[in-house]
């Protein structure tokens, strides 16, 4: 293929070493250069193997050449940008910095980075109390900090005349993830709230879908209406959603990551497996018809699925660890 041809022109400017994290000698220089749960990740380093750059996630072979590019562009390591931004700070050290410690998991040595770009930018309409945000929110999730730590952040972002609108929604979205994730949505109505006013009265269809999103976990943890809650996730999947397959895993997954009307969404994941194409796309599909069948206590059908999905793309170690939990 054309694109195949063009990134192994661009990988003729490096020495390219593809390793398997997870296998041999990659374990280790895995831990070295902080290789987190995304995949696939590249690392530019120089000769000594101190890392210039690194960017994680499947993407374009045009988008791959651009991040390669941007990388050989400035050959400066971080550990030289550290050190450089000790004495004399820049916006350019400063934004790298912030982004490289964010990828590798260490989100307050970040926020350092963010909150002096934030200081510095005062005089500008650049606004870095939400990434500080998402920082907070990513070493929470990751079980790194307490949850009442999100707070003071979040309201930060609502409290800056510069936010994004669309970075409220996605913080009042991202809030109510995690506040499920720590047994705390008795905390989040006020973010909500927010959030529902901030997408009304908006004409884009993607907007009009979070707005509904939005009003249907505010009716589950607020106001605790189930029915209003499954009926607004119903609405923001549109008009005659129940005769398109592509809306039924969507609708599944949202039942069962809310522990709600879990033998409807059953049915409508059954109906989208049938409909998924073979390979990785239909594993996705019956992982979670599985964990459906799990959480309504049938084990004996959930450990059927689950092997399903490994026969169906059987390098995702994943699906093997889900069946030994299902198999305990």
């Amino acid at each position: 293929m054309e694109s195949e041809e063009v990134v192994k022109k661009a990988l003729q400017n490096v020495i390219h070493l593809s390793l398997n994290v997870k296998k041999g000698e990659g374990v280790e220089l895995g831990k070295e250069y902080h290789a987190g749960p995304y995949y696939p990740l590249f690392v530019l380093a120089n000769s000594n193997g101190d890392v210039i750059y690194r960017w994680e996630g499947y993407t374009t072979a045009n988008k791959f050449i651009g991040s390669l590019k941007t990388g050989l562009a400035d050959l400066t390591t971080i550990e030289q940008r550290v050190q450089r931004n000790k004495n004399n700070p820049n916006n350019r050290d400063i934004n790298v910095l912030a982004k490289y410690f964010t990828d590798i998991g260490e989100y307050m040595e970040s926020n350092k980075y963010y909150r002096i770009a934030q200081n510095q930018s005062s005089r500008t309409t650049r606004d870095y109390s939400f990434s500080i945000f998402q920082n907070y929110a990513d070493a929470i999730w990751n079980g790194i900090m307490p949850f009442d730590s999100v707070f003071i952040s979040a309201d930060n972002v609502l409290n800056n005349k510069r936010a994004l609108k669309d970075n409220i929604r996605k913080l009042a979205m991202m809030i109510t993830n995690l506040a499920r994730r720590k047994d705390r949505t008795n905390d989040i109505g006020k973010y909500l709230r927010i959030g529902i006013d901030i997408t009304a009265n908006n004409k884009n269809a993607k907007t009009k879908e979070y707005h509904y999103l939005i009003k249907a976990d505010y009716e589950l943890y607020v106001t605790h209406d189930t029915l209003n809650a499954i009926k607004q996730k119903q609405n923001s999947m549109g008009d005659g959603w129940q005769n398109d397959p592509a809306k039924y895993f969507s609708y599944g997954k949202y039942c069962f990551d809310r522990k709600i009307n879990l033998t409807e969404a059953e049915k409508y994941v059954r109906m989208a497996c049938q409909k998924a194409s073979e390979g990785s796309f239909r594993a996705k599909h019956l992982n979670l018809l599985a964990e459906i069948c799990h959480a309504k206590g049938n084990t004996e059908e959930a450990i059927v699925q689950i092997k399903l999905a490994i026969e169906n793309d059987p390098d995702n170690e994943s699906y093997s660890t889900q069946l030994e939990r299902f198999e305990k």
